[in-house]
């Protein structure tokens, strides 16, 4: 069986002489030595050691270093070449290993991997992209956390499977593929391009870091800019009191319009009547017992399909009111459906809307303050977040954001 502290060159020859208590003190300074050189076997060069106070411990080691004796206290160098001779056929980064009881330079070793791994990675990069594009792709990698996160994980399956995916994508102008089934044709996991699963997020950073994904880009989107129809099943918009215009849906009843459907329905005419729109389906759950409630969920970051549907709804007559998390992710959200339908009315999305949400809430939540983008709607809010640093979401709101969905007048409580 392979020794699990060395080379095996224990196995040839004899340790009880050389691991005692007496000179443990030296082979505990020379196993320092060899993991700060990263060296397991210690066998050339040379080193000092410093001699403990006890006699005996002392005189053990005087000869097996050539030495009269040693001084308590003082450094004695030691030629490790010489050393190594006198023990053989072992040699002393061998009897260190055996008399501390662990594998050295395990860090080194560790880094020599690591070295190589990130080498082979790179070399796999290098096949997707032209010369110019290499540097550049491999620094968004490591920015995002891709490259520490395989090579600390040590898996060389994932980059495969991510650069398989990648090569099994459709050509410009060719028919899309299902996610689904792209993903079982490259890994053998239909559910490998689901997310939150590594290889789609490695696939799409690779897709990101060679240019072929904008930056920032949402999953599904991202997934349909390269060919692969990401779902339009599940998903989509859950709505109180609307519906597509060819829709019965019994009153108080809350329904989710998928993808599929919200890329080409028609609303009902509005007449001008207020529909709310929320991030957080908390505010819309709360909302079933208003009467006449029109609510409608986005249940986060709405896709760019979502965002067009919110959009007709304007188009066809009803006034929109909209409101997200006081986040860097919601004040973009706000921004996203705001430039999609302008006559739309930010729904307490205010300075003052956000020191309120936090004089009453309990969020402890960090802020990205570096990430937000300027708030066109209230000049005074961006720079209110940034000044405090504290998230506030929709549930600190709640009370508030229902009077205002129980009021008569639309534009009552807006702000």
């Amino acid at each position: 069986m392979p020794c699990h502290l060395c080379d095996g060159t224990c196995a040839t020859a004899p340790l009880d002489g050389l691991v005692t208590a007496d000179l443990a003190w030296l082979w505990a300074q020379l196993a320092e030595v060899a993991d700060r050189r990263g060296d397991p076997t210690l066998a050339d060069g040379a080193t000092t050691v410093r001699a403990p106070a006890d006699v005996a411990a002392r005189a053990g080691a005087a000869g097996l270093l050539g030495r009269r004796h040693l001084a308590a206290g003082k450094g004695t160098r030691v030629d490790l070449a010489d050393l190594a001779a006198r023990i053989a056929p072992l040699a002393p980064g061998v009897v260190a290993a055996h008399a501390t009881g662990r594998r050295l330079a395990v860090r080194a070793e560790r880094r020599t991997a690591r070295t190589a791994n990130e080498a082979e990675f790179r070399d796999r990069l290098a096949t997707l992209l032209p010369d110019a594009a290499r540097e550049p792709a491999w620094a968004a990698l490591r920015r995002a956390g891709w490259v520490t996160r395989i090579l600390g994980a040590d898996d060389r399956a994932l980059v495969d499977k991510a650069t398989t995916v990648i090569g099994l994508l459709p050509a410009p102008g060719d028919p899309s593929v299902d996610r689904r089934r792209l993903a079982h044709d490259a890994t053998g996991d239909p559910h490998d391009l689901d997310r939150n699963r590594p290889v789609g997020g490695l696939a799409l950073a690779l897709l990101v870091a060679t240019g072929r994904v904008a930056t920032g880009t949402k999953p599904r989107e991202a997934w349909e800019s390269v060919g692969v129809a990401y779902d339009d099943i599940t998903g989509g918009l859950t709505t109180l009191g609307i519906a597509p215009a060819d829709w019965f849906v019994p009153s108080g009843n809350p329904v989710t319009v998928p993808p599929r459907v919200l890329s080409g329905c028609i609303w009902p005419a509005g007449d001008g009547q207020p529909v709310y729109v929320t991030e957080n389906p908390s505010v819309l759950s709360a909302a079933v017992d208003i009467a006449e409630a029109r609510v409608v969920c986005t249940s986060g970051t709405p896709s760019r399909n979502e965002v067009a549907a919110i959009a007709r709804l304007e188009v066809a007559g009803w006034q929109l009111h909209v409101r997200a998390d006081f986040d860097d992710a919601g004040i973009n959200h706000m921004i996203a459906i705001l430039a999609a339908a302008p006559s739309a009315r930010p729904w307490r999305m205010t300075a003052g809307d956000y020191l309120y949400g936090l004089d009453i809430g309990e969020s402890v939540a960090p802020l990205r303050v570096d990430r937000l983008s300027p708030t066109a709607w209230d000049s005074e809010l961006k720079s209110t977040m940034e000044a405090n640093g504290v998230a506030v979401y929709e549930e600190a709101l709640p009370d508030l954001l229902l009077d205002d969905i129980r009021a008569e007048d639309a534009g009552m409580h807006h702000r």
